[in-house]
């Protein structure tokens, strides 16, 4: 079902037009099952960015709609097992990043993202997600789409360090 509207639809499509890749945590492909890919009759010729998948542990499914073609990247933990490691073989390259207190660093994920010559991410799934990359202080723009519908269950709106809220304070 859709959260929000037309508009915000075409709105994000185009977004997703402009950068180089997608990006989303486990959570958000095995709730939504996307394919995140551009789809709007406005843009004649779509250039699909690359989507990014964020999983520590490899918890998703290789038959996710997601992995409709090969243009895909997961990045997972070092603690990751091999033989989930071998499922996803020919559905999306792997970056294996170590690990420290149990998470993965937003600074080691760009880094890896930077040495493919991926400048621009979409940081579109999920709040986990979100919280990840607001704590670590590296977001540069931040966009809201809000839905007028009320949900009972989930995480609380991203709750943001001091820090990033006064970068994005307008005076």
């Amino acid at each position: 079902a859709k959260i929000s509207g037309r508009k915000a639809s075409e709105f994000t499509q185009s977004l997703r037009q402009h950068c180089d890749a997608i990006l989303v945590g486990a959570q958000t492909i095995a709730i939504d099952n996307p394919k995140l890919t551009v789809r709007s009759k406005k843009i004649a010729r779509p250039r699909h960015p690359l989507r990014i998948i964020i999983d520590g542990n490899l918890r998703i499914s290789p038959e996710a709609r997601i992995f409709n073609d090969n243009h895909n990247l997961i990045i997972t933990s070092s603690s990751a097992s091999p033989n989930k490691i071998k499922l996803f073989s020919g559905k999306a390259e792997i970056i294996i990043i170590p690990e420290s207190t149990g998470h993965l660093h937003v600074k080691e994920i760009l880094a890896a993202l930077a040495k493919r010559k991926i400048t621009s991410v979409l940081v579109e799934g999920g709040a986990q997600i979100a919280q990840l990359f607001f704590a670590s202080g590296l977001v540069n723009e931040w966009i809201i789409i809000r839905s007028q519908k009320n949900f009972e269950e989930g995480l609380d709106f991203i709750s943001t360090p001091k820090r990033f809220i006064k970068k994005f304070q307008l005076d």
